[in-house]
């Protein structure tokens, strides 16, 4: 074998491994920055070239191409977007690679800056999803410097067709991870503080309080009528806080049998007691780092109190036939809808599972004048009847509000 074959191999395998490292850099990214800067030092390791930018076009017409990525082997990463855009233009008006000894001579740039007036010979290449260019890699070496060879033009051939589809997966994810983002923000503002209807001082008073707490972790009691958006409120907490990604688990305590409240919201092991045929998390350990709301706290058991009130100080507790220890990460936020201090003085509830729970004590004010109003037009408003501003025009009045009405409307609220 010649001297000449000898380089040439030599050159072929430096070559394939240089491209079998950047697939597995690409392959392990999903970030944009991160792929174009791989592919960008590729090119250079490849070429031998001084510098190099990655331009993308925008995802949308209304979106701007944008220069995303410089490099240079010399600190000086010095190709200006202005020269980009313009060599992106040559490229779709050719819809081939170009290669030429004086860049700026090409693209015709008029009034060149000091930096671009340094640039020479450039290689650029598109990048294509199928026959559509969405980018261009330009390389380009200094003002009377060494060409770029068809052998360049080979290699970042293989380089763009090796990069283009990692590039859209990446520019894919961040989309999506970007809309993501904004339908979280979204639900957040639609199931936050906002979503209470009234603009009644105490309606007002009770959605600035919510907000205060939403980013605690300390215990809540709300307080207020049946029908006030107890639940609605919880939900405006968990989702407003930091736990908003995390499970949120209603338990209403009036509608549980005394005999399994403990298994209900503590869980059992399987054999625990006559007919647990397995072994089921309570709600405790379903609301694991998320929020645990108990629904008219005022109907648990008596026997049950001191160990809600355990489970609040340690965040600790047993499964039902279990001697190992259930660890948890949980908000509490109660609600009821009797006065509670009432209940300690006369014996019906723990006073100090009460002090636990109203850390933050929350009233809702009841469905009465001038709330009511406000739920009233604002419901024909979400059924898409419009916004009511005189409500004698609907021959609505309070007398009408029976108990019926009031809970239809609660469900067109969503409450």
């Amino acid at each position: 074998m010649s001297t000449d074959e000898t380089i040439g191999q030599a050159r072929r395998i430096a070559e394939l491994e240089e491209l079998n490292r950047l697939a597995y850099a690409l392959g392990a990214s999903l970030s944009v920055e991160e792929t174009l800067g791989a592919i960008a030092d590729s090119c250079l390791h490849l070429t031998e070239g001084e510098r190099v930018a990655i331009l993308l076009f925008g995802l949308s017409p209304e979106q701007e191409a944008q220069t995303l990525i410089r490099r240079s082997d010399r600190g000086e990463a010095d190709i200006d977007h202005v020269v980009n855009v313009l060599a992106a233009d040559l490229i779709i008006r050719k819809a081939e690679p170009f290669t030429t000894e004086d860049i700026l001579r090409s693209i015709q740039l008029a009034q060149p800056s000091s930096t671009a007036q340094r640039l020479g010979p450039a290689l650029i290449y598109p990048l294509t999803a199928g026959e559509r260019p969405f980018g261009i890699i330009n390389l380009v070496n200094s003002k009377g410097g060494r060409p770029f060879t068809q052998e360049a033009v080979r290699v970042i051939g293989l380089v763009a067709r090796l990069a283009s589809q990692y590039i859209q997966r990446a520019r894919l994810h961040e989309a999506l991870f970007e809309d993501t983002q904004r339908l979280k923000e979204a639900l957040r503002d639609r199931a936050g503080a906002g979503s209470l209807l009234g603009k009644s001082p105490p309606m007002k008073a009770a959605r600035e309080k919510i907000a205060l707490a939403a980013g605690s972790s300390a215990t809540v009691l709300l307080i207020g009528e049946t029908g006030t958006g107890k639940e609605l409120a919880a939900r405006a907490l968990h989702f407003s806080g930091e736990r908003a990604e995390k499970p949120f688990i209603a338990v209403n305590c009036a509608a549980i049998p005394t005999e399994l409240f403990e298994s209900e919201l503590f869980g059992h092991e399987k054999g625990a007691y006559t007919g647990a045929g397995s072994g089921t998390r309570g709600k405790f350990e379903l609301a694991n780092n998320g929020t645990l709301f108990l629904d008219e706290i005022s109907s648990m058991p008596p026997m049950l109190q001191p160990k809600l009130l355990r489970v609040i100080e340690e965040q600790a507790f047993y499964r039902i036939g279990s001697e190992v220890q259930t660890r948890v990460n949980v908000r509490i936020i109660a609600a009821t809808s009797i006065d509670l201090e009432r209940a300690v003085a006369e014996g019906h509830f723990r006073r100090e599972l009460y002090h636990r729970l109203s850390v933050i004590p929350i009233e809702l004010p009841p469905l009465r004048a001038p709330r009511w109003r406000n739920i009233v037009s604002k419901t024909y408003h979400r059924v898409r009847i419009g916004p009511i501003d005189n409500l004698d025009e609907l021959n609505v009045t309070r007398s009408r509000l029976r108990a019926a009405n009031i809970d239809v409307l609660r469900i067109k609220l969503g409450e």
